[in-house]
């Protein structure tokens, strides 16, 4: 395509006019060997199209670290449709995991968007994202059409190796190739991990996810070869779901001990194991340490007895855990969990009571509790009749308790208590606060109040002065009265009466 190669050369030398170098500093050494480099990631793009899955996968021959493209801007937005305008382009965006819940490859969440109108749609098989040629706006379609694509350097480590998708608590890997044999396509696993097999599933939401990863069929690690009719997991753990088509499985010619797994409805069905024919892909998985029979046949996740792993994270080969971020903040090991509780300190008789209790790990993987303390006992329950309780986000680990009406009784300290059974040992976390309610009564009347307490108190003083003094006063002119009553006497004699004196 002699007119793509064109604009990729048109691109590569405008980026090296504008100073964007093709090669990185020494702190971070990367070569765009046949590349463009565009705000410090190297960039390269397809002359085929391909399917998503597909996509990723052929990105990673240019590095480790490359992958679709992460769009965190619209400058980035911009140059990439203008680099490649004439065909729709995948973009590392996706919600394979689950309906409405998209998220890059590299395990972050876009803060960035630029969907289409009415999109995106978010139906169950319209789950990768691409860049409209039209408009450069993004729209979700389905992850089996075929499209041109773009391949991007990512500075953060990818969490899977060799363009595997991470869900839950570990990685899949799709592998390119036709016509393998369910032999083939075990030993196409071990080609990839020393240790990863075909998939084993237990639920409905892994049956789901896989069912969304290769069209028209895939491989499961599901056989009866050695007993007809008891089909068992590869690695020896019993069959606690089934999902077969109707009427299946039926051993067909008496030839039939492998199972497949449908696009779309994720229906199984038995077939014969030594079917090559074109459309049976293979879905490879790295088996957990915690699965039932993983047991001594090989490597597993979560090895490592450095990593004690929560947010459904693993151990990696480095001995730390790796897990799909779903939030900011959010960890991946035991020892970084925090809990965090805030309140308002001081609160107003019959106000609003307002805790705030933020756990940095999804809310599938604790329980929690928020207690009042008191004194002398270990601790009172909230009230329910005033009581509310709110999860702002079932993923950020923002939890919100409003006690509405509060009184005196409600002083004191609150508790959150965050209890996790996950990695390897089970984990409790506390954090508290301290509420003090204060009456209804204003700091401007309870001074006046005093006041007049202290004037009282001042005259109640003054009046028993003033009361004691005239007692004094009444005795002293008692005892004037009465001496003047002598002095009379003796100067008038014996003869004279009181009444005389007194008159």
């Amino acid at each position: 395509m002699p007119g793509l190669s064109s604009r990729i050369f048109l691109a590569h030398l405008v980026s090296c006019i504008l100073k964007v170098y093709c090669q990185s500093d020494k702190s971070h050494p990367q070569i765009c060997s046949d590349g463009v480099q565009f705000q410090g990631r190297c960039y390269w793009f397809s002359t085929e199209p391909a399917n998503w899955l597909d996509a990723n996968h052929k990105c990673s021959q240019y590095g480790g670290n490359v992958r679709l493209p992460v769009i965190t801007n619209q400058e980035q937005e911009d140059w990439l449709h203008a680099t490649l305008p004439y065909h729709d382009m995948w973009i590392g965006l996706h919600d394979i995991h689950a309906d409405g819940q998209w998220s890059w490859v590299d395990g972050t969440y876009p803060n960035y968007t630029n969907w289409g109108y009415t999109h995106p749609w978010n139906s169950s098989n319209h789950n990768c994202a691409i860049v409209s040629h039209l408009g450069g706006v993004w729209v979700d379609t389905q992850c089996h059409s075929e499209h041109h694509y773009a391949c991007s350097s990512t500075p953060n480590h990818p969490i899977c190796h060799s363009g595997g998708i991470f869900f839950r608590d570990r990685c899949y890997w799709k592998v390119n190739g036709t016509r393998l044999s369910m032999s083939g396509a075990e030993a196409a696993c071990e080609e990839i991990e020393r240790g990863a097999q075909l998939v084993v599933i237990h639920d409905g939401e892994l049956n789901t996810f896989l069912s969304k990863l290769a069209n028209p069929l895939v491989w499961i690690g599901l056989t009866d070869s050695e007993h007809e009719g008891f089909f068992k997991w590869i690695d020896g753990s019993s069959i606690t779901f089934r999902n077969w088509r109707p009427r299946e499985p039926n051993d067909s010619n008496n030839n039939e001990d492998c199972a497949t797994l449908d696009y779309g409805t994720g229906s199984w069905n038995d077939v014969e194991c030594s079917r090559t024919q074109d459309g049976f892909s293979v879905v490879c998985a790295l088996p957990s340490c915690r699965d039932e029979g993983s047991g001594d046949s090989g490597p597993c996740l979560d090895s490592s007895e450095q990593c004690s792993c929560v947010s459904g994270g693993y151990c990696s080969d480095v001995g730390r855990c790796r897990c799909l971020r779903r939030f900011h903040g959010m960890v991946c090991d035991t020892a970084d969990v925090r809990v965090r509780l805030h309140s308002t300190s001081d609160v107003m008789e019959g106000g609003l009571i307002e805790l705030t209790c933020h756990v940095n790990i999804p809310k599938s993987d604790y329980s929690l509790q928020i207690q009042h303390l008191i004194a002398h006992s270990s601790h009172r329950p909230l009230p329910e009749d005033r009581t509310r309780f709110y999860l702002d986000n079932e993923e950020n680990g923002y939890h919100r308790v409003v006690i509405s009406n509060a009184t005196i009784n409600d002083t004191g300290n609150y508790v959150c208590v965050v209890s996790t059974s996950a990695g390897i040992e089970p984990l409790t976390r506390v954090d508290s606060t301290h509420v003090k309610v204060k009456s209804k009564i204003s700091p401007a009347s309870e001074l006046r109040s005093n006041q007049a307490e202290s004037y009282l108190e001042s005259g109640l003083t003054v009046a028993v002065g003033v009361l004691a003094a005239c007692c004094i006063l009444l005795i002293i002119l008692l005892v004037v009265v009465k001496v003047l009553a002598k002095m009379r006497k003796k100067q008038d004699g014996p003869d004279v009466s009181m009444n005389a004196l007194l008159s």
